[in-house]
């Protein structure tokens, strides 16, 4: 027995320095770590304390904002509106030329311009209406085509040994 505490006396003399300084890092890794979560619960409190001014100031943006919803809405100015021209003929409907050129309404470009991002190979051709009676002011009131997008030729399927 007595030659067994000998035995860990000098083991506790050899390692005990290395066991000492790992100690020593290990609180000072602590104590960094217990200022920062005192230096948080701090901060914390302090927005705490904050919360009836905050309480206060979203009651008064919510009246604001119920006042002004409530609130009658300013008469409109009336604006003389052009009256219509007649309109003799209704102008056809133009084929698509034969060039591979469409004229296309800013929401067909976007819809061509997703589909491509998402991976569609086959572009979209828009309908062109066939011509047909309508009464005159419709064909007053159509806007006119505003972009006009070239439409690429099909791709060539390829014989790669297939």
């Amino acid at each position: 027995m007595l030659f067994l505490a000998f035995s860990l006396q000098e083991q506790v003399e050899k390692y005990g320095a290395y066991v000492g300084i790992a100690a020593f890092f290990g609180l000072a890794v602590l104590s960094l770590l217990y200022f920062a979560q005192a230096r948080e619960v701090k901060r914390l409190r302090q927005w705490a304390g904050r919360m009836p001014e905050r309480a206060e100031d979203l009651e008064y943006a919510y009246e604001q904002a119920e006042q002004a919803r409530r609130a009658p809405a300013p008469a409109p100015q009336r604006v003389a509106q052009p009256r219509p021209q007649p309109v003799a003929q209704a102008a056809p409907v133009a084929e698509a030329p034969a060039n591979g050129v469409v004229e296309l309404k800013p929401e067909e470009v976007a819809a061509l311009a997703f589909a491509r991002a998402a991976g569609v190979h086959e572009p979209h051709v828009p309908h062109v209406p066939k011509a047909h009676p309508a009464p005159a002011m419709a064909a007053a009131a159509a806007p006119p085509p505003t972009q006009t997008v070239a439409v690429p030729p099909a791709p060539t399927p390829s014989t790669n040994g297939g």
